[in-house]
């Protein structure tokens, strides 16, 4: 007997490590699928990676952020000349694209802005007052006729009011085509503005922010009501702070960074030059005056940088500099 419940208890723990062994079998098999699937799902998403870097021209997987980075910012950039587009349609009364550019394409950038404010001035001081004294003429006349029965002088009434209605359909397309010719003056100053002036602004506002230890972040331009270029340094809080709010030294660090600027973009497309400057430094205080003279110093790298100056702090800290600095004692020579 006791080996009959010896026998029993040995079958229940066989038929149990069985049901587990048949588990874990399970478990490993389900594993395994799991396994051959995300090998297929990586080997899969390894094909699309080297399609994408193949359709994106990339060597590496690496540099698909940046290729995606520029995607975006043209895909963005396609999207502002499609909304330009459309409103320059708007305003073009029916006219294609080519007939606007090609009215506008004999037109010298310099002089858009005084035309613009010689159309703007006629249009204030001529047409619209003109244009209102029409309209409450021809709603007088209109009156009048209204008033009247059908006789000759009814009918004389009535032809006058029709070439009023011709006057001031007149004047009201020669109004329209004066404000597109304006918007469309104004949009070639911007597209000229930016493709000329733009690169040399940033470049500039680069070497403000470093000449003025981080006091200005960048630089910008805006137009006042007359349509008339300025130049502002933006602060980190985004305050802009226009060149006849600077103070003496903060002008002359900004006239210091376009002149480096403007050198700068210069030797990209020719030989480079001597940069000579005379006590540019005299109204920097001593951390600014190292941060430009370790700017100069980086410039010297590129070309031949001469500064004259009378301040013996600026000799001082120029002797500090790594690099080759060389001190020439004017005085001494004499």
């Amino acid at each position: 007997e006791d080996a009959v419940v010896r026998l029993n208890s040995l079958l229940s723990e066989n038929r149990s490590s069985e049901t587990k062994r048949q588990q874990i079998e399970a478990q490993i098999e389900k594993v395994g699928q799991e396994i051959r699937e995300a090998k297929l799902s990586i080997r899969s998403m390894s094909e699309k990676l080297d399609s994408l870097c193949a359709e994106a021209k990339c060597d590496s997987r690496g540099q698909l952020g940046a290729a995606q980075r520029r995607s975006d910012l043209y895909l963005g950039i396609r999207a502002s000349i499609a909304a330009l587009e459309e409103q320059i349609l708007e305003a073009g009364e029916g006219a294609s694209m080519a007939v606007l550019e090609a009215e506008s394409s004999g037109i010298d950038p310099d002089t858009l802005p005084v035309r613009i404010r010689e159309l703007s001035s006629r249009i204030d001081n001529e047409l619209e007052p003109k244009r209102t004294v029409l309209a409450e003429r021809k709603g007088w006349q209109e009156k009048e006729l209204a008033l009247m029965d059908g006789s000759d002088r009814a009918a004389m009434f009535a032809d006058q009011a029709q070439a009023m209605l011709a006057v001031i359909r007149a004047d009201a397309e020669r109004y329209v085509r004066v404000k597109l010719a304006g918007r469309i003056l104004r949009d070639q100053i911007e597209q000229y503005r930016k493709q000329n002036q733009g690169p040399l602004v940033r470049r500039a506002g680069q070497y403000f922010a470093m000449l003025t230890l981080g006091s200005f972040n960048d630089l910008t331009t805006d137009f006042n009501e007359q349509d008339e270029p300025l130049l502002a340094g933006i602060r980190a809080s985004g305050e802009k702070v226009y060149v006849t709010g600077m103070s003496t030294g903060t002008r002359d660090q900004l006239y210091l960074a376009l002149r480096l600027a403007s050198l700068e973009k210069y030797m990209e497309s020719s030989e480079p030059m001597p940069f000579i400057v005379d006590d540019v430094l005299v109204h920097f205080d001593d951390e600014r005056s190292l941060a430009a003279l370790k700017t100069l110093s980086v410039l010297a790298e590129k070309t031949q940088v001469i500064l004259f100056t009378h301040h013996s702090q600026a000799v001082a800290q120029a002797r500090q500099l790594p690099g080759r600095v060389r001190v020439h004692m004017l005085g001494a020579a004499l």
